[in-house]
């Protein structure tokens, strides 16, 4: 109702930049008839940092499971052997902790990490390697999806996601298999970031 106020003006717009729902696709294609649509990078890179992320929460979810179940076995009366006292890791961290205190420098690219980061990172990724995978494969694809690359040959592009879209595949990791199945689903109007 309210594009109706706008009328013929409607027509003038070129770009549409929106989120990756049903309702603002079918809004732009029936009220935008001459632009283009692109993918809002913001709500792209969310559900990559949101499938990194997801690994981290799962290893951390099988801790707490874990610690629940002891916890219950010993109020129950159960026989269970003394769970020892977690050790340290190298850090400093236990596992938990660990897991806990990563969750910002999976947001960053690896020359932006501190010093501290930088060694929980080792630490993190020597233990849980799935997530190094991850981490890995979200930095590939923020260095395809970066404003740099925008302008040059679609044909290229496209090529190049299909490359990493390969390699998700070939890592099997499946937070990130449901990201890129996002990707395909959507690449049309992704990919149309770098025209303009």
């Amino acid at each position: 109702q309210v594009m109706i106020y706008f009328g013929d003006h409607r027509y003038k717009v070129r770009i549409l930049t929106r989120d990756l729902s049903n309702t603002y696709d079918w809004l732009g294609r029936e009220h935008f008839l001459n632009a283009g649509h692109v993918a809002d990078k913001f709500h792209i890179l969310r559900h990559l940092f949101e499938a990194v992320h997801d690994v981290r929460v799962y290893h951390r979810q099988l801790l707490l499971t874990k610690k629940r179940l002891e916890q219950q076995q010993k109020r129950s009366g159960i026989p269970t052997d003394k769970p020892a006292k977690e050790t340290p890791l190298e850090n400093g961290d236990t596992h938990a902790e660990l897991l806990a205190r990563s969750i910002h420098l999976l947001y960053k690219m690896e020359d932006q990490w501190s010093p501290s980061q930088a060694a929980r990172a080792k630490v993190l990724f020597n233990y849980y390697p799935d997530i190094e995978k991850a981490y890995r494969l979200a930095i590939k694809f923020r260095i395809w999806y970066d404003a740099s690359n925008v302008g040059k040959d679609i044909h290229h592009i496209k090529n190049e996601l299909q490359l990493w879209l390969n390699e998700v595949t070939l890592k099997n990791i499946p937070e990130m298999l449901n990201f890129k199945d996002l990707l395909e689903r959507h690449s049309g109007v992704i990919c149309n970031y770098f025209i303009t």
